[in-house]
């Protein structure tokens, strides 16, 4: 999931760089280049997809790191993955109530990081019901 999530946000990266080519949301929408061409696109002069990009990378390691038996990496990836949760809400504050226009594609990548969030939580609660049954 984080690695799809990537590669997401890599494509709408290359929105942001080529914003003027944007003429319809892959999703189905029209308003992503509202979106794309609003200053709320950039965070201190980074685009958010970006630091999306990061965000998944970082996700998707955690993620390996704890399938290869590092147990702490689903704690760690539990807190990495819950800024996603204030983010996404803000960020659908400002399409919403700021902008007045909705990018279908931004929302799938708001969807991509609510399911590896979930998926983060559901590797913690499996790893302490392992640790409780050793004991």
């Amino acid at each position: 999931m984080g690695i799809i999530g990537a590669c997401w946000s890599v494509y709408l990266l290359q929105w942001y760089i080529t914003v003027n080519a944007l003429t319809a949301c892959v999703g189905g929408g029209s308003q992503c280049l509202a979106v794309f061409q609003a200053s709320f696109s950039y965070f201190y002069g980074v685009p958010i997809h970006l630091l999306a990009v990061g965000w998944f990378s970082l996700l998707t390691l955690l993620a390996g790191m704890r399938a290869y038996g590092f147990r702490r990496a689903s704690t760690v990836g539990i807190a990495v993955g819950a800024l996603c949760v204030p983010a996404i809400i803000y960020l659908d504050y400002i399409q919403l109530a700021v902008i007045h226009a909705i990018c279908s594609d931004c929302e799938i990548a708001h969807l991509l990081g609510i399911i590896l969030f979930v998926l983060f939580i559901i590797m913690y609660r499996n790893d302490r019901r392992n640790k409780k049954n050793k004991a």
